[in-house]
């Protein structure tokens, strides 16, 4: 079993998107795969954000039930890997945490796609910005699935 956590800000949108996108995506891998995710800054037991709920139901993703955890060190010790949106996030947990360096990677890192860069945080933004994260989402999260398979085994 390989436990994967997906971290942003406030665990309100663009992890929790990243979470059901790759749940949905990464299925045919098996259940080999554990999927959460959490903020840096999140508020403990917030929903997700309106418009990432909105998004994720265009998708035929459901974020209803999600609620918002922080990121603590109890949780990033359980995990084999750790995704960040964005490389101020990665940067942060490795200046907290400097023993989880070799997990923690962005999520442009892992999928071998740079240019594709940072999720942009789509919070205070149009439902247009939500679409455009969700995308960029599922460009990464499909590049990352040859790198997973590898650490699948």
């Amino acid at each position: 079993m390989i436990s994967i956590l997906f971290v942003c800000t406030g665990n309100s949108c663009r992890s929790p998107l990243a979470e059901a996108l790759a749940r949905r995506e990464w299925e045919s891998m098996g259940s080999g795969l554990e999927i959460a995710s959490a903020g840096l800054h999140a508020l403990p037991g917030a929903p997700a954000s309106e418009l990432a709920r909105e998004v994720a139901r265009e998708d035929g993703l459901d974020l209803a039930e999600h609620r918002a955890r922080a990121l603590d060190e109890d949780l990033l010790e359980s995990v084999d890997l750790v995704l960040t949106m964005a490389a101020g996030h990665k940067a942060e947990i490795l200046r907290r945490h400097p023993e989880s360096r070799g997990k923690v990677f962005t999520l442009a890192e892992f999928s071998g796609h740079a240019e594709l860069g940072d999720v942009v945080d789509p919070w205070g933004g149009e439902i247009e910005d939500y679409r455009k994260s969700l995308e960029t989402l599922r460009r990464h999260l499909r590049a990352a699935s040859g790198n997973l398979r590898s650490y699948l085994k």
